[in-house]
């Protein structure tokens, strides 16, 4: 059995196919595609090759991050650059953002590999291998503060927000808001009016 999935805000197929236990990389003979939307793989020792049908048709196979675990080969197939019709993730109607959604990507190196691009020019603009992802405490943390202790203070005196630091991330961390990414400094953006 197996599955194949599109990704396309990664530009991916990710595949993940049922093996035997014993099953190595080595086992592999042979992995081609024989048509826009079939690939075959060969093992050793078995007669017939694997048939696996593509969601959508592609010119090229370029494998990238072929591993096995728990009687499963898996792996990706990197898709040309092409446009797609679809949708832009930030115009998706989702509640809200979170670390959630970014952990659902494919995992290189026990990291989760994603990109956000400008949707106008597609030029990078924050590459998940140089950052780490927090979630942001909540969209009212601000107005918060005042609650957030163990004890309700004596005095009952009226809440005064007088607060001498702000919600910062350090340079290698992205803050994901409800809607929005938080970041301290990224080079790849110039507002205008700062250059």
């Amino acid at each position: 059995m197996y599955f194949t999935e599109y990704l396309p805000r990664l530009n991916s197929i990710s595949v993940i196919i049922d093996v035997p236990g014993n099953f190595v990389l080595t086992d592999i003979l042979k992995l081609g595609l024989v048509s826009p939307q079939t690939v075959n793989i060969q093992i050793k020792n078995e007669d017939s090759p694997i048939s696996i049908s593509l969601p959508i048709p592609i010119s090229k196979l370029d494998i990238v991050g072929i591993k096995v675990a728990n009687n499963t080969l898996a792996f990706s197939i990197k898709l040309m650059d092409i446009k797609h019709e679809t949708i832009p993730f930030t115009n998706q109607s989702i509640d809200q953002w979170s670390c959630k959604d970014l952990d659902r990507t494919p995992q290189i190196n026990h990291r989760h590999e994603f990109k956000f691009v400008c949707q106008n020019c597609s030029s990078l603009l924050i590459d998940s291998l140089n950052y780490n992802f927090k979630d942001s405490p909540s969209e009212l943390w601000y107005e918060m503060m005042d609650f957030w202790h163990c004890h309700k203070p004596e005095n009952h005196e009226e809440h005064k927000k007088n607060y001498k630091g702000d919600l910062k991330p350090d340079n290698n961390t992205v803050i994901v808001g409800g809607y929005y990414l938080l970041e301290r400094h990224n080079q790849q953006v110039v507002v205008q009016g700062d250059s």
